[in-house]
């Protein structure tokens, strides 16, 4: 198994406002500059499924397999070969909220998926975070 983590403390934001983006998966494009779509299928709860449409790459349905309401969701996408997990929490500490991302990779092509799409992916989960905080701050 591969996996890569990467967290970051925010001051001053709150897990409701966190989650309100997060749930809005319909939106997911106005904090994740790599996507060109994004849609929630049915509803955001464990089996929800959705779609994503990275720029420059081919639509992909995730499902829902944990959600947590203003804790924590994990994404599953099924790859051929492999099994990519997106798990995303937030824990509110001393110094503000500490928002975790971990992209994970299990499967026997996931070598071969991992330097494809994995790293990539992990590459730009601070990016993605201090997008989504920023556009808590406008509001």
């Amino acid at each position: 198994m591969w996996k890569k983590t990467e967290s970051q403390t925010f001051p001053g934001i709150t897990k409701e406002a966190v989650w309100k983006l997060w749930k809005d998966v319909d939106n997911w494009t106005l904090w994740n500059e790599d996507l060109e779509e994004s849609r929630l299928i049915d509803s955001f709860e464990k089996g929800g499924t959705f779609e994503l449409k990275p720029k420059g790459g081919p639509r992909v349905k995730l499902t829902l397999e944990e959600v947590v309401e203003n804790v924590s969701f994990t994404d599953c996408l099924q790859l051929p070969g492999a099994k990519m997990n997106g798990h995303h929490e937030m824990k509110e500490t001393e110094n503000g909220l500490l928002l975790t991302t971990c992209i994970s990779m299990t499967g026997i092509s996931s070598a071969l998926w991992v330097s494809m799409l994995g790293e990539k992916i992990a590459k730009k989960t601070l990016k993605q975070m201090e997008a989504l905080v920023a556009l808590i701050e406008k509001k």
